[in-house]
Order: structure tokens, then C-alpha cells, then sequence
């Protein structure tokens, strides 16, 4: 069974650069995580 598939990948800092939020997008593709969730300042 593939769990990663029902992980959410989280960064919920409101000071995240935009650089952190592409890694986090990143990580979430490369390992097939189901969403991310960000703050909603982004």
C-alpha cells in the first residue's frame, strides 16, 4: 500500500518565502503526497 498517497504535506508558517513553498511543492510531487496545505497569507 502506497500511504503517501494519503499524506498531506504542511508548511503553515505565514512568514514562508516563496522559495519554501516551491520546495514544498516539490517534495509533495516527487514523493506523491495527496495535497499541500499552506498558510492562507499565500
Amino acid at each position: 500500500m502506497n500511504y503517501n498517497k494519503m499524506i498531506d504535506h504542511t508548511y503553515l508558517k505565514p512568514e514562508a518565502t516563496e522559495k519554501e513553498i516551491n520546495k514544498l511543492i516539490d517534495e509533495a510531487k516527487k514523493y506523491g503526497f495527496k495535497t499541500v496545505c499552506v498558510n492562507s497569507s499565500w
